[in-house]
């Protein structure tokens, strides 16, 4: 479980948002939106310690995250950035990076450390370029790559800043359907997204934060909807329409 509690989030002397409070149960699956600059990505990385919570704390299964090693983190909790480095390295090698956390002193990789790669290449559909070198790949294909990394991880909390960056619409669409089947085997997923529809669709619970960088919601993407805080929010106007589910429409304020 994710317990944020009276968080306050930023860089230095810049406060990003303020008070946020929040708690997400074991095995949930959680879309994370709100406009540009409102400290979603700065809230995923305070969530996964890269950034120091400037007041308020973060608790991981009832345990501050204060209190964990980088190692014991790393266990477990991934996170996929959005925007990283691209080393001269091969797929493979770049996905068993995300098996460090369980390495001794040798860094040599195990049987199971090279079962949970091959997974991981696999529900990543990475594994059909996995002896090729990073820079010779799309970047829809490095996506997909830094996602098998972050799977190889095994761990319990994924950590997903925008996972559908450079990718077309099927493979965006491949990406949440593996979320969900991570997801399905007890992980808990946050992620961020700026598709709104996407978001709407995929995920049974959403978050949403203002330019103000607070919490303004957190429920059903139906709750959501109902509220009217995406129309004042985003300043559009929102469609429903119902396929085998609820389906939500965004379009330009006053186009409904």
């Amino acid at each position: 479980m994710i317990e944020i509690k009276d968080l306050q989030t930023g860089f230095s002397a810049k406060t990003v948002s303020r008070s946020l409070s929040l708690k997400i149960e074991s095995g949930s699956f959680v879309c994370l939106i709100g406009p540009n600059g409102c400290g979603k990505t700065t809230l995923l990385r305070t969530i996964a310690g890269l950034l120091p919570a400037k007041k308020g704390d973060i608790f991981i299964n009832g345990k501050s995250l204060r209190q964990y090693s980088s190692k014991e983190l790393a266990r477990n909790i991934a996170y996929l950035p959005q925007v990283r480095e691209i080393p001269d390295i091969t797929v493979d090698t770049l996905v068993s990076h995300g098996r460090f956390p369980y390495l001794g002193f040798s860094r040599k990789l195990g049987r199971t450390d090279h079962e949970k790669i091959k997974d991981a290449l696999e529900l990543s559909n990475a594994g059909r370029f996995a002896e090729k070198r990073l820079k010779e790949l799309s970047g829809g294909e490095r996506q997909q790559a830094y996602l098998a990394m972050t799977i190889a991880q095994d761990t319990p909390i994924l950590l997903l800043d925008e996972p559908g960056t450079y990718l077309d619409i099927s493979n965006r669409f491949s990406v949440m359907e593996t979320a969900l089947k991570l997801n399905r085997k007890g992980i808990t997923v946050l992620m961020t997204l700026h598709d709104l529809s996407e978001a709407m669709w995929f995920s049974p619970m959403v978050c949403l934060m203002d330019t103000c960088g607070s919490l303004r919601f957190s429920g059903t993407p139906q709750a959501l909807y109902d509220s009217g805080l995406l129309q004042e929010i985003f300043d559009v106007s929102v469609a429903k329409t119902d396929f085998k589910k609820s389906y939500y429409v965004f379009l330009p304020k006053g186009d409904v």
